[in-house]
């Protein structure tokens, strides 16, 4: 309220840094980090004690700056991803250095639940193996869960399934949001339904 008293107008960029949840059992352990999280607490010295094995799963940039992050701090990390390697949104050279470094890669593979001892300490993840169908809009070929799953061990594991923006605030101020939570700006002027209030960016896209 105060910058749009003072100003000609507001411009909202706040982006995406709400962690998606995978929506699987076991989800909640300690042991379970999310990307955004993880490489936060790394980035401000923090100790993560990550254990030896982590499974990242995910195919984007955040998934490979997680794996070469725990690799560095001297972890075994594989990246489980759901597509092929073509597939993956990450940039290329970022997953060619991150394999050459010993990131392992396996793909077609999407996790279903978080495998725990009697002691709920994480002991590995069940990964269901899938299969390519039909186009999607986006141009990549929609994963399809096949019977097949398996379970790998690992210490800890690193979401990194995408973030979404933190919608509360928007809500609070009067602008419309849409059902994934970006805001609702008009796509060729940029303006919300509050005059003089702008939005851009992932908040938008």
């Amino acid at each position: 309220d105060v910058l749009e008293a003072e100003n000609d107008a507001v411009f909202l960029a706040t982006g995406t840094w709400t962690a998606m949840s995978a929506g699987i059992t076991g989800e909640e352990s300690p042991s379970v980090w999310h990307a955004i999280h993880f490489l936060e607490q790394v980035a401000r010295g923090e100790p993560t004690h990550i254990g030896q094995k982590v499974v990242v799963i995910g195919g984007g940039n955040a998934a490979v700056d997680s794996a070469r992050t725990a690799l560095r701090l001297g972890c075994e990390v594989t990246i489980a991803y759901r597509r092929e390697r073509q597939d993956m949104p990450a940039i290329a050279e970022e997953v060619t250095d991150a394999e050459a470094e010993g990131v392992r890669l396996q793909f077609l593979v999407a996790p279903q639940r978080v495998v725990t001892d009697k002691r709920g300490r994480v002991t590995g993840i069940e990964l269901m193996r899938t299969k390519l169908g039909d186009y999607a809009l986006d141009g990549r070929r929609r994963p399809m869960s096949t019977s097949e799953k398996i379970i790998v061990p690992c210490d800890n594991i690193i979401l990194a399934i995408g973030e979404r923006p933190d919608a509360e605030p928007l809500r609070r101020l009067g602008i419309h949001v849409r059902e994934n939570d970006t805001a609702a700006a008009d796509w060729v002027t940029f303006e919300t339904n509050r005059p003089r209030v702008f939005a851009g960016g992932d908040l938008v896209t």
